[in-house]
């Protein structure tokens, strides 16, 4: 696929141009979201809103494994446990 071509590049810099446009697309779809009028284009901001965040997630669930070496289930556990908590 597409998206794989610069994940798979070396060195984290892909996965960094990934991450800040997704959370910048993001930022702008919730923004336009928010001044929307109609409900059906509020819906469709905020869905890609939300689209764009999750194409940006990734990348910190990748970095969280590779950085955890051979303990990288742990690492992205340390890296799930703060949300988790906060969320119950």
């Amino acid at each position: 696929m597409p998206r794989d071509r610069p994940a798979s590049a070396p060195g984290p810099g892909c996965r960094g141009w990934i991450a800040a446009g997704g959370m910048v697309a993001s930022a702008g779809c919730l923004l336009a979201g928010v001044r929307a009028t109609q409900p059906a284009a509020i819906v469709a901001w905020f869905s890609l809103a939300l689209g764009f965040s999750g194409m940006s997630e990734s990348t910190f669930w990748i970095v969280a494994v590779e950085r955890g070496g051979r303990l990288g289930g742990t690492a992205a556990g340390f890296m799930k446990t703060p949300p988790a908590t906060w969320a119950a």
